[in-house]
């Protein structure tokens, strides 16, 4: 499954690197309060300006971005193997500024190739933005994560359906750590209806001379 990520081009040397799950687990305790959180963001307070068509402007431009990235995110019962790479990406503005497509090239370390395409266009009547991940392993995927950005952080869900066993799985984007050089992006699943989440995929972003 690929709802959302990207992968990446011939870019130096890759390497595996062993780490048990445990070590990027979230701490649940933690996660009780950051759900409580999400919900007040997606939720039922009145909201001033929550987000707007700037907001990835950030990412407009070139970057380098090394990826620590879980081989088997749909098996959270299981210690992971995660891997290291790098990978470059650009991005530009479409659509009068409505939409932001970003392409992505890596290598995995196992020698794949992966290209792919983010699309995120932003809803002015909602102040949500979608997004959608495409890329030359999975079929094609048109379900957008949903979301928006405040105090700093931008945070995108979606429901999808295990590869494994048809089961749903919540899928969270999450963009924080936003500098003008710099970036991070996360990608986690949870197998219980967002109680816990189990993040596999960290991309920090360095912004390209």
């Amino acid at each position: 499954m690929q709802t959302s990520c990207p992968q990446a081009g011939n870019l130096g040397s890759s390497r595996v690197v062993l780490i048990r799950t445990s070590e990027i687990r979230t701490n649940p305790d933690r996660m009780s309060a950051y759900t409580r959180a999400t919900l007040l963001l997606f939720g039922g307070r009145k909201k001033t300006r929550m987000s707007g068509v700037t907001d990835f402007d950030f990412l407009l431009g070139s970057w380098t971005i090394r990826n620590r990235r879980r081989t088997n995110p749909f098996a959270p019962s299981q210690d992971g193997v995660w891997e290291e790479f790098l990978a470059v990406s650009t991005s530009a503005k479409q659509l009068d500024g409505r939409a932001r497509v970003e392409q992505y090239e890596a290598t995995f370390s196992n020698g794949q190739q992966v290209l792919g395409l983010t699309i995120r266009a932003f809803d002015q009547a909602t102040q949500q933005w979608s997004i959608v991940w495409l890329d030359n392993r999975n079929p094609p995927g048109f379900r957008p994560l949903v979301g928006h950005f405040e105090h700093g952080m931008g945070l995108f869900s979606q429901v999808i359906e295990s590869p494994v066993d048809g089961k749903p799985v919540h899928v969270r984007f999450t963009w924080d750590q936003v500098t003008s050089e710099s970036a991070r992006w996360q990608q986690a699943f949870s197998f219980d209806g967002g109680k816990t989440w189990e993040t596999n995929w960290i991309m920090e972003h360095q912004r390209r001379e």
